[in-house]
């Protein structure tokens, strides 16, 4: 998964410990955690250099009640960044990016599925003077089951349903339709609008749901939505988008009635907007 993201020109190395058990985190969850963090260490490696990965168990503090934590650790020998950088690297449109090239929403959303699942996450100057990104998850008791189980979980209209998902981020739309898979949906991605329209035009079978992103380059979501629907009127429609102020500028999605999911979201906030469109009276 990490080789086709980081090129052929950086050395990856990956270090695993022994026992390391198991945490309460999604499958697509850690996906989009290492996905969103490659990326980032491979733009400060540049073409040339090394990001290792580490995984062990960090034993618990009885003194403070600590469980053991399975310990991801992250490194490149990157330029490393600076005390403002380090400091601002987890807020929501935060980016050091240029225009056009990072949305800022793609360390927040590590932040929060971390948070969710209970975990601590820092950031600190790496050994060979890059940065090492660390984060820790409780590692679940061995004789604990699966605490993933819930009683609405999977979507029921999950079975035989086909979605088409549009969205320009790579690993936005790798997490949502892994989250979706996951839960017995049929998902087609397209990586901008364009694409989607023609899997529209090509499809051999009718599409039950469009998830579409809103800010894109060419044919944004919008677009997308309007032409979609003019084809195909019954069917519904969920965008999302972090930029909120710029998508309705003059009243909020809820009160235009549009079935809208905010950036960043958790697999769970996907599958329940999902539900949600789908209920929709047509």
């Amino acid at each position: 998964m990490l080789r086709p993201l980081i090129g052929e020109t950086l050395r990856l190395q990956l270090e695993f410990g022994d026992k390391l058990g198991s945490v309460f985190l999604e499958p697509g969850e850690l996906e989009m955690i290492m996905m969103n963090l490659a990326v980032n260490a491979k733009d400060a490696i540049g073409l040339k250099g090394t990001l290792r990965i580490r995984v062990f168990v960090e034993d618990g503090l009885a003194e403070s009640d600590r469980p053991a934590s399975v310990v991801f650790e992250i490194e490149d020998d990157g330029g490393g960044m600076s005390e403002e950088v380090r400091r601002r690297i987890f807020e929501p449109f935060f980016t050091t990016k240029e225009v056009g090239h990072g949305t800022g929403l793609g360390l927040s959303a590590v932040y929060g599925v971390m948070k969710r699942a209970g975990g601590e996450i820092e950031i600190e100057d790496g050994e060979s003077g890059g940065t090492l990104c660390r984060f820790r998850l409780p590692q679940l008791p061995t004789e604990a089951e699966s605490p993933v189980a819930v009683e609405d979980e999977p979507v029921p209209l999950a079975h035989g349903c086909r979605i088409l998902l549009a969205e320009d981020q790579e690993p936005v739309r790798r997490f949502a339709a892994d989250s979706l898979r996951l839960q017995g949906f049929k998902v087609v991605v397209a990586s901008n609008g364009e694409d989607a329209l023609q899997l529209v035009t090509e499809a051999n079978q009718a599409f039950d749901l469009l998830v579409s992103d809103v800010i894109m380059p060419g044919v944004d979501g919008l677009e997308l939505a309007r032409r979609f629907a003019k084809s195909f009127p019954d069917v519904p429609i969920l965008l999302m988008s972090g930029f909120v102020d710029r998508v309705f500028p003059d009243a909020k999605p809820e009160a235009q009635g549009i079935p809208f999911l905010r950036k960043p979201f958790t697999a769970s906030e996907l599958l329940e907007s999902v539900q949600q469109a789908l209920n929709q009276p047509a």
